[in-house]
């Protein structure tokens, strides 16, 4: 009897696959002098005085929500220098390290950097990865090129979804958003837009979109 059962529990064995690793997002908010002269721009003076001029406390009040149970956030903010939580954050000390980052805002965008510096900071974890970023795609003060940003995200396998403002059909020349949408397709993520007010909208559909995009792989 326990012999002819023996190969059936051998083949549940077999059968049971480990857990699958975690989703690890690293939302990157662009608080640079540009993105808060473009806050400015778009708000009046009435709003401004309760508007969130970095979009740091209302970007992490929308995506926290959209986090599924097991999936591990990591925040990051794009400045003068560029700064990052050493490691995963959730709950009441997500909002204080929100604040915390958002404090020294303004002063140069360093994309290109902030995103290298990223590919890094997630290539040490295990598991599928994605970085959202929100800004409003302009970049200088650069150490790292373009270049070297995409070719270390691609080393790491680590996804860039974009998200920025919608313009008006009078758009900038150069168009910033060019590079954020060519970053986000040879990375294999998404650009995304917001009006403004909106911007809960394109973090909930950017996580949709990063679930989407690791499970098919």
């Amino acid at each position: 009897m326990n012999a002819l059962l023996i190969p059936g529990v051998l083949l549940v064995a077999l059968m049971v696959r480990p857990a699958d690793p975690p989703l690890r997002v690293m939302l990157l908010v662009d608080i640079s002098g540009s993105t808060i002269r473009g806050q400015a721009f778009f708000g009046s003076p009435r709003m401004m005085r309760t508007l969130d001029v970095t979009l740091m406390t209302e970007a992490v009040d929308a995506i926290e929500p959209a986090l599924g149970k097991d999936e591990e956030l990591i925040l990051g903010a794009v400045s003068d220098v560029p700064r990052m939580t050493t490691g995963p954050v959730r709950g009441p000390s997500l909002r204080s390290t929100a604040y915390e980052l958002a404090s020294q805002f303004g002063g140069r965008s360093p994309l290109w950097d902030a995103l290298y510096h990223a590919a890094g900071r997630l290539e040490e974890t295990s598991g599928p990865r994605v970085i959202i970023l929100v800004t409003d795609g302009r970049s200088n003060g650069n150490e790292r090129s373009f270049a070297e940003a995409v070719q270390r995200l691609k080393a790491a396998d680590v996804r860039v979804l974009t998200i920025a403002r919608e313009v008006g059909r009078r758009k900038p020349d150069p168009d910033p958003y060019d590079r954020l949408r060519q970053l986000a397709s040879v990375t294999g993520g998404e650009h995304l837009t917001f009006t403004p007010g909106k911007l809960d909208e394109a973090l909930v559909r950017a996580m949709q979109v990063a679930r989407r995009t690791h499970a098919g792989r």
